[in-house]
């Protein structure tokens, strides 16, 4: 069995398949932000213990005892201060939060537009063009992986996945 989990800005989501890639269930749980005045956090333990008891949750639910893998997919970045034991200091900050933002204008105004670097992490990963992290992982792996993205039905994933994969669009 697999656990695909999809950590999002709007739900947390997990989804277990058998070895042919089948759906046997899948789960979603919304998450909570505090927003006031530009600042958007959210509570980092309880966005862990919402993901640790939708898991457990799913797997129950669908009988399964036995993960052999998992997979994760995450929002944009958040920031997390954690002290020696791991333990979150205090709330997440959201990729969402604005309390930066006249600062951001700041900086943009010094430097040129930034050029677009969508494609350099798989370049980076497959060792040439972002196509060929697909050769590598081979047609039977790539038709898991398109019905995983489709299943978690994730709007930022799928376009995402869509600009990635030409067999989508």
């Amino acid at each position: 069995m697999y656990l695909g989990v999809d950590l999002g800005s709007t739900n947390i989501k997990a989804a277990i398949y058998d070895g042919s890639m089948q759906l046997v269930g899948q789960q979603s749980r919304p998450v909570e932000y505090l927003r006031e005045n530009g600042f958007v956090e959210f509570d980092a333990e309880r966005y862990y213990n919402e993901l640790a008891a939708l898991i457990a949750q799913l797997t129950r639910d669908c009988g399964i005892s036995k993960i052999r893998q998992i997979a994760f997919t995450g929002q944009a970045e958040s920031l997390v201060c954690v002290d020696a034991e791991g333990r979150a200091c205090m709330h997440a900050i959201s990729w969402m939060d604005e309390r930066s933002s006249e600062e951001c204008k700041l900086l943009a105004a010094q430097f040129d537009a930034a050029p677009d670097y969508r494609g350099d992490a798989l370049r980076f990963v497959s060792g040439g063009e972002p196509a060929g992290i697909y050769d590598d992982l081979g047609a039977t792996a790539m038709d898991g992986v398109r019905k995983v993205v489709r299943d978690l039905d994730d709007a930022e994933l799928l376009t995402w996945w869509k600009e990635l994969d030409p067999d989508e669009a």
